[in-house]
């Protein structure tokens, strides 16, 4: 989180405004789901392990980690072209 406002300036969530927007919208859709299992769990005492918390956080880890990979893709391509080698 930290690093977050370093990466976002040349980032391609920020180029590609409608991909940036489905990958936040996935996110906070994930969020709720997962939100929603284990408040009907904790708060009203449904059993909701399976399947709703199970495919929820199946659904929630899927998407962090696809938004990571295109975090770390980025940051690959932006490493890759910094420590090109000078053409002589």
């Amino acid at each position: 989180m930290v690093f977050l406002p370093f990466y976002l300036s040349s980032s391609s969530l920020l180029a590609r405004r409608k991909f940036g927007f489905a990958a936040a919208a996935m996110w906070i859709l994930t969020q709720v789901l997962w939100l929603q299992q284990g408040f009907q769990l904790e708060f009203l005492g449904q059993s909701t392990f399976v399947p709703g918390l199970w495919m929820s956080s199946l659904l929630f880890f899927l998407t962090n980690t696809w938004i990571l990979g295109i975090i770390v893709s980025d940051i690959g391509t932006k490493s890759s072209i910094l420590h090109a080698p000078l053409s002589e």
